[in-house]
């Protein structure tokens, strides 16, 4: 099979805590009323990962849960389900993982970040995902390449807007062109650290991006405050 794949991990939202990037106060915005709010995730287009040698790994199913530990950050855990590599349709799978073509991103760290610059009005808002080391691993073709997917993942927050409250946020990850490897949105507050997905692959790393939206259903109302 091709030695050339790419990794996946939400990428979405989405968490115990591993490392956070360093992020200023002023590039955050507040969901009030959302600290200990549990929340599920459900995917509404399938999750695609493109690593920047051109392969690809989809996926036809996504599930998660998580929670809010502040108003600004928390943690998350997803399950897509249903992938595959593109190159001979082979199964991508966690280690250990019960079925096949399953990959899990467990207890990850989410941030909510602004990702517009304050000429936009502190917006659009979004969310920083990030591995605090390994996103995960997982293996395809019946074991015979083991993928390692690291880096920090941004997702824009399309709804509710700010300063409306709302049980379901839609959460996009999207590359910044149809196609590319590259993620559209890098940084907070459109300045300073870019944050990308990396997936190593046989010893190499290659620049990868998520491409898919979800929506996270709250246990409670929750209004994003973004001055």
């Amino acid at each position: 099979m091709s030695k050339r794949m790419t990794m996946l991990a939400l990428a979405v939202v989405s968490a115990a805590m591993f490392a956070l990037p360093a992020v200023a106060s002023a590039g955050e915005w507040v969901a009030d009323n959302a600290t200990g709010k549990t929340f599920s995730v459900t995917k509404v287009t399938n999750p695609v990962l493109r690593a920047s040698n051109g392969d690809v790994v989809t996926c036809t199913g996504l599930t998660g849960e998580g929670s809010y530990t502040s108003t600004t950050t928390g943690n998350i855990t997803l399950d897509f389900t249903g992938c595959t590599e593109d190159k001979f349709g082979t199964k991508c799978t966690t280690n250990g993982a019960g079925t096949a073509g399953t990959i899990s991103v467990t207890n990850k760290v989410f941030h909510n970040v602004i990702i517009g610059s304050a000429a936009d009005s502190n917006t659009p808002i979004g969310v920083l995902i990030t591995s605090g080391g390994t996103f995960a691993t997982f293996t395809c073709g019946g074991g015979l390449l083991e993928i390692t997917v690291t880096g920090n993942v941004i997702g824009e927050v399309e709804s509710p807007n700010c300063g409306v409250a709302g049980t379901t946020y839609n959460l996009n990850f999207e590359p910044v062109s149809a196609g590319s490897s590259t993620q559209k949105y890098l940084q907070v507050t459109t300045a300073g650290t870019a944050f990308d997905l990396v997936s190593d692959i046989a010893g190499t790393g290659f620049t990868s991006s998520q491409q898919g939206t979800g929506q996270i259903h709250l246990s409670g109302a929750v209004t994003p405050t973004c001055t």
